[in-house]
């Protein structure tokens, strides 16, 4: 008698369902859809899988036997992940699904992402300015704030908030002191109050209330004369402890720079110079708690005036007497005359002078 093979078991599993889609939402439930798997055997149904937020930890929270799924019981305003897997007649399961992503309808209970990259924008004596990244999640609460903390010293102490900003990515802290360390933390918010972690830690330190900005600027000669030269230049002034130094070279180029003076204003008058010569000049800030000395500032050329110089008339010459009385001798000198007088271009030709006839009255 002829007994047929018996037919092979069906271990092929369904195909992998498509990805779930919200087709329905309340304060407490959300309602699912899919693509539906196929399989050699019937498909039975299917198995639902929940994890809160982001969490990886999903457990089975259902089963159906079509395509759609209503989970209830949830919180209002909560980000909920979903998969699902196919089950057919012979016991075979599908891979799982693509995950979805479903929230709640309601006030938003999930606290919105901690903000990324926060970083030091500019540091001075009074001023530190941050900025930070604004994470918005695709679920669960967006960020309607920050809260920016401080905590005093490299390590230690504790983060206290010190402004609540509104959306925006930059802050600046203006209750800083001068030579100070201090390191900062953001926070995002939500409108209904949720706090997001922290993000990552920045250390800043102020600098001295006495450090000039760099570079200083805008040099210029305001005056020149035939031995000295007027300067002027920008920068802040503290006479308590800021200083300016004015350095000067010879010439157009080359040489050294020689200081020349000192003073807590932003100008000087350079005295004693030689007229028609060029020099080269330039100021730098000095720290006077310190001695620190910050880069100077631009070079500016200044050439003393030429002025004008007279010469002496030459001795007269020749001197003759050309009669005489009891009482009286007449003589006459040549007459001297300078018919060459240093001045500058501009001015007139001088006339020049003339020697004089002396008369000696005997007595």
């Amino acid at each position: 008698m002829f007994t047929p093979a018996a037919a092979a078991a069906d271990v092929q599993p369904p195909s992998t369902p498509g990805t779930p889609v919200v087709t329905n939402m309340t304060t407490v439930s959300v309602t699912l859809t899919w693509a539906p798997s196929t399989s050699e055997a019937a498909v039975t149904g299917y198995d639902v899988f929940r994890a809160p937020g982001s969490a990886s930890n999903v457990a089975q929270v259902g089963t159906t036997a079509g395509n759609s799924f209503t989970d209830t019981g949830l919180s209002p305003g909560t980000v909920y992940r979903y998969q699902v897997r196919a089950r057919d007649a012979a016991g075979n399961v599908s891979a799982f699904s693509p995950i979805a992503f479903a929230m709640t309808a309601g006030p938003c209970t999930t606290p919105p992402p901690a903000p990324g990259n926060l970083t030091i924008l500019a540091i001075g004596a009074t001023t530190v300015s941050l900025r930070w990244g604004i994470v918005v999640p695709s679920y669960g609460c967006s960020p309607a704030g920050f809260d920016v903390l401080r905590a005093p010293g490299t390590s230690g102490g504790t983060f206290t908030p010190i402004a609540q900003t509104g959306f925006v990515d930059t802050f600046a802290d203006t209750t800083v002191s001068p030579n100070t360390t201090y390191r900062y933390q953001v926070r995002a918010r939500s409108a209904n109050g949720l706090v997001s972690g922290p993000s990552n830690i920045v250390q800043a330190t102020t600098p001295d209330s006495c450090t000039p900005p760099l570079p200083l600027g805008s040099l210029t000669v305001t005056a020149v004369g035939t031995s000295s030269v007027s300067l002027s230049w920008a920068g802040p002034t503290n006479p308590a402890c800021i200083a300016y130094d004015i350095l000067r070279a010879p010439g157009t180029s080359g040489g050294t720079f020689t200081l020349v003076g000192t003073t807590s204003s932003l100008s000087l008058t350079n005295t004693g110079m030689t007229l028609n010569t060029t020099y080269r000049y330039m100021v730098q800030g000095r720290n006077l708690a310190t001695g620190a000395v910050w880069g100077a500032t631009n070079d500016v050329l200044a050439t003393t005036s030429q002025g004008c110089t007279l010469v002496p008339p030459p001795v007269p010459g020749n001197l003759t007497a050309t009669g005489s009385t009891a009482t009286s001798v007449h003589a006459v000198a040549a007459v001297s005359r300078i018919d060459q007088i240093s001045r500058p271009a501009s001015a007139a030709p001088s006339s020049g002078l003339r020697g004089r006839v002396l008369e000696d009255v005997m007595p």
